[in-house]
């Protein structure tokens, strides 16, 4: 089940009018890994697969 809550809530609006749009998602299988990819706004996000949890090693 879908676990990950970015609080786009508190963002609110955006000025423009358009309300949230979100372009898709991706998918990277490695080694003893997946992730999860997807953007909101200005961030691309990477989540862990089996968790739902935020990649913390991503972009760095």
């Amino acid at each position: 089940h879908w676990v990950y809550d970015p609080e786009t809530v508190e963002w609110g609006q955006p000025p423009n009018g358009t309300g949230f749009v979100h372009r898709g998602v991706a998918i990277w299988s490695g080694p003893g890994a997946r992730r999860i990819f997807l953007n909101t706004r200005w961030r691309l996000i990477a989540l862990d697969a089996a968790t739902g949890e935020p990649d913390p090693g991503f972009g760095q």
